[in-house]
């Protein structure tokens, strides 16, 4: 019995190293066979090589080589595998998500088998194509992966099995061709014996009889296998195989081989494809039969991933492949499932004279014709499942890969079809791309410009491909000057100068099919605040309840054309945000009025779990039928506030944008106090300015005022205190002309922050004794515990230990007093800063430990970090170098977030004195 042994190959290949899995794996070099281990390690060999240069997944691995029972460190043991492997000069290479062995794919029996099969297909005659059959056939008479026995191995050996019965009938209708019919007769009779239902080699035997004057044996053949069919299948044979049979009972000398033709209908995979290295994995479980959606936005490239994997896989449909283009989103109206039943058929061999005219026929005479038959059915761009079903081929018809921009949620509830989604390519998958269309030269040259394009395309290969088109079409067009063209945040530069070949097209043709309610809101969240949206806060951009909202969203969402996170939220790309936001929107303006009340009324009653002791006055709505988040613990309050802190941010930037200063400043005073606890502050600023912009037109003073105070508080906690000094003063002149003392004292109070922390504590207390000149404790608990507080902290530098301390008791007191656990905490931590002082270490720690634990109960992270620096230097100073170092390093993990300052720099020079 024959064994392949290696070949010369090709002129100029290296070609010294070559595998086998016919008749047991092995590795030869040269004429030499190579010892490869033992059993397990040439499983992994086996698993590696069968796919020749392409990456496998590591879990893919481990599941080729142990089933469903993997040791429990399968990734260690493969990494072991592997090193040996490469001491025998196997090229194992490790890459992103998996493993692959660097060879040409002809070095391995199993593709050269399959590259002769498929070269036999396209020989110029039948000379040329018998004898790639016969090579074909005479390396595979051996089992292949003899003694591996895994599901994955069994699947290999059944597809190689299935590809090599082909070969065997394709060489059968050569020989008939060549009136060769008695030679091939024995063969046919074993073929028979192991395929009793096949009927392209049945009507090849009863072709040979016929020929060979044995017209009753080819009669009775066909009885046989109508027969077994139709009782143990419930069909009758195929019509081509009855149109035989019939020519047979006429005589007709020239009857010809009852061939079905085999359908070569995919067209080229697009020489751009990258990545996608995990959905090709996914797909991988399609070479088994069964139906495939792969679903995704316009333009993000599922076309290209299924045409990729077809072209990777045709050797698992010997029976062929079908391809059609179902125009489901385009210019023109979806294909009819009529109209693509009739070019199928017409590809499987049908004559159109005998094709039903009723879809229904037509639909039961494509399914006849497909069962049992390893086909590929590739169903492109399908606009819902109503026009996909009729085209799912007969039981047992091999494989059917459905790609649409919607989801087909009725075809994976009906047919038990598989979901993939196609998500954005990663930015080094995007500069792959255009890497594959733009000359490399002409790319680092422009290095920036390369980075902008990838940035604006936000992964998109549609967006990719049209600048790398414009790229290549324009050789003179510099890359930043397409990049400038991106940076207007319009869609005009992704425009290649056809009329189909635009991002607008592209996503106009995914709008069209939605109704008017789900088109209206998309229209909405292209200018809802921030990068995400929460149901609640799209049911009040919509004006409709929560559940009705939430029914729209689904049909948004099925159509790819927003996304659900995990945390349920739902968010745009980039590109189609920027899409929805040229559409004319006449309800926008009430829309976002509705949506920034509701972050409006939502930060209030948020605040008032935060601090459930001392809210801030309660607010109106600003329109009616709103309905707020109402947290009602802490700590939902903090989880919203954190879930929502950009689209709060957003949603002042919109209020600004409508010029309503009252609810801009209601959105940066109610959640002033999270800002505090969380220490966000710096991103706060420009929109504080914006405040006053806002405020100062709208002729309010007192307006004005807040915001100007809210400006300055922001900017001195987020580091810049200089900038606040000019407004604070104009801030002061407008409070002593309008003669509040309420306006007064929290003026003075925020400009005495100001001087602490420009380093000028004498001005700061100043500022703070004015503050309590002006109030009653009574009246003003919490600005009083602030106030002495900040006035002892200064005290307390400038040398009045005794002074600042009375002050603290009296601000832990009143704290208390009103449950204000911020404030007590703040106090107590620095009554700990002046035991330390005093050379009470020991206090000050444990004083210390207490403020952190209790800031961290209560969410305030910024509080707890700044004493954790305290507390890290008592430690340092007892020489308890492991807890000081804790200290710090806990600090500087929240600190990490924050803009680099003199409290970063302070932790590092103290975790360096420690080293």
């Amino acid at each position: 019995m024959a064994r392949w042994r290696p070949s010369s190959g090709h002129p100029g290949e290296n070609v010294s190293l070559r595998f086998a899995v016919f008749g047991g794996v092995r590795a030869f070099d040269g004429d030499d066979e190579v010892d490869v281990g033992h059993a397990r390690q040439r499983q992994v060999l086996a698993a590696l090589v069968v796919e020749a240069g392409r990456t496998v997944p590591a879990d893919g691995l481990v599941d080729r080589v142990w089933g469903d029972r993997p040791p429990r460190l399968a990734r260690n043991t493969l990494n072991s595998y592997f090193s040996r492997l490469r001491a025998l000069g196997v090229p194992v290479v490790a890459e992103r998500g998996g493993y692959r062995v660097d060879i040409a794919r002809a070095a391995v029996d199993a593709n050269e088998f399959r590259d002769l099969v498929a070269a036999a297909a396209v020989a110029e005659d039948d000379e040329a194509a018998a004898a790639l059959l016969g090579r074909a056939l005479d390396m595979s008479q051996e089992e292949a992966l003899a003694g591996i026995d895994t599901l994955w191995a069994d699947a290999l050996r059944e597809d190689l099995g299935r590809l090599r019965f082909t070969a065997r009938l394709d060489l059968n209708d050569i020989e008939l061709r060549r009136r060769r019919h008695t030679q091939i007769l024995p063969q046919l009779d074993e073929l028979i014996a192991e395929h009793p239902l096949d009927e392209r080699l049945s009507g090849q035997t009863m072709l040979a009889l016929y020929r060979a004057g044995r017209q009753a044996r080819a009669i009775a053949e066909y009885e046989r296998i109508r027969t077994r069919l139709g009782t143990e299948l419930g069909v009758d044979p195929s019509p081509p195989l009855q149109a035989v049979y019939q020519r047979i009972l006429t005589g007709d000398a020239d009857v010809g081989v009852a061939v079905t033709p085999v359908p070569r209908q995919l067209p080229t995979a697009s020489p751009s494809f990258v990545g996608r290295t995990d959905l090709l994995a996914q797909l991988d479980g399609l070479a088994a039969g069964g139906a495939q959606v792969v679903s995704g936005i316009g333009g993000v490239g599922k076309t290209w991933l299924v045409l990729q994997w077809a072209g990777r896989n045709v050797e698992h449909f010997p029976d062929g492949q079908l391809y059609v283009d179902l125009h489901g989103f385009g210019p023109g109206e979806p294909m009819s499932p009529d109209a693509a039943l009739l070019g199928f058929l017409l590809a499987l061999g049908m004559d159109a004279a005998v094709i039903p005219a009723d879809g229904q026929s037509r639909a039961a005479l494509y399914r006849s014709m497909t069962a049992g038959r390893r086909l590929l059915v590739v169903l492109d761009n399908a606009a819902d499942t109503a026009q996909v079903t009729p085209l799912l081929p007969g039981a047992g018809g091999g494989a059917v890969l459905i790609t649409s921009r919607n989801r087909l949620t009725g075809l994976v509830a009906s047919h038990g079809a598989r979901l993939a989604l196609v998500d954005v390519l990663s930015d080094g998958d995007a500069r792959d791309l255009l890497a594959r269309q733009v000359s490399a030269t002409r790319l680092a040259a422009e290095a920036e410009a390369v980075d902008d394009l990838v940035r604006h395309c936000a992964g998109l290969p549609l967006a990719l491909g049209i600048l790398a088109a414009r790229a290549v079409t324009e050789p003179d067009l510099p890359l930043s000057e397409l990049a400038d063209e991106l940076r207007e945040h319009t869609l005009d530069g992704f425009d290649a100068g056809e009329i189909d070949l635009t991002l607008r097209a592209v996503f106009s043709s995914s709008l069209r099919p939605l109704p008017a309610d789900a088109v209206e809101l998309f229209t909405l969240l292209g200018s809802a605040p921030g990068r995400d949206t929460s149901l609640a806060a799209a049911a009040a951009l919509a004006g409709r309840t929560a559940s009705a909202t939430r029914n729209i969203l689904r049909r948004l969402e099925n159509a790819n054309l927003v996304v659900r996170t995990p945390a349920q939220r739902y968010r745009m790309h980039d590109l189609v945000r920027l899409y929805a936001r040229e559409l004319p929107a006449p309800t926008l303006p009430e829309a976002l009025l509705r949506v920034v009340d509701f972050y409006r009324m939502s930060i209030w009653h948020s605040d008032e779990a935060l601090r459930a002791t001392h809210s801030l006055a309660a607010l109106q709505p600003l329109v009616e039928g709103v309905v707020p988040v109402r947290p009602s613990t802490l700590e939902e309050a903090l989880a919203w506030f954190d879930t929502e802190h950009d689209c709060l941010l957003a949603a002042g930037e919109v209020a600004a944008d409508q010029g309503r200063p009252a609810a801009l400043v209601d959105i940066l005073m109610k959640s002033s106090e999270f800002r505090v606890r969380r220490g966000r502050f710096f991103e706060w600023t420009d929109l504080g300015l914006r405040a006053i912009e806002v405020a100062d037109r709208s002729g309010d003073d007192v307006l004005t005022l807040t915001a100007q105070r809210l400006f300055a508080s922001n900017a001195i906690l987020g580091g810049d205190p200089a900038s606040t000094i000019d407004v604070l003063g104009e801030a002061l002149a407008t409070a002593e002309r309008l003669a509040d003392p309420s306006q007064l004292a929290h003026t003075h109070h925020v400009f005495a922050g100001a001087w602490e922390f420009l380093g000028d504590h004498t001005r700061s207390v100043e500022h703070n004794l004015r503050v309590l000149a002006l109030i009653d404790p009574a009246d003003k608990p919490m600005l009083f515990c602030r106030a002495s507080t900040a006035l002892a902290f200064c005290r307390a530098r400038l040398g009045a230990i005794d002074e600042a301390a009375a002050d603290l008791e009296r601000s832990v007191a009143v704290a208390r007093e009103n449950g204000f656990v911020s404030e007590e905490a703040n106090a107590v931590g620095q009554l700990a800063w002046i035991d330390r002082r005093r050379g009470n270490l020991e206090q000050a720690i444990e004083r210390f430990e207490w403020v952190v634990d209790t800031a961290g109960r209560i969410g305030n992270v910024q509080l707890a970090a700044q004493y954790l620096v305290e507390m890290a230097e008592c430690h340092r100073e007892l020489d308890d170098v492991e807890r000081a170092r804790a200290a710090w390093s806990r600090a500087l993990l929240f600190y990490s977030g924050q803009p680099r300052g003199r409290v970063i720099e302070r932790i590092e020079e103290g975790l360096a004195t420690l080293a």
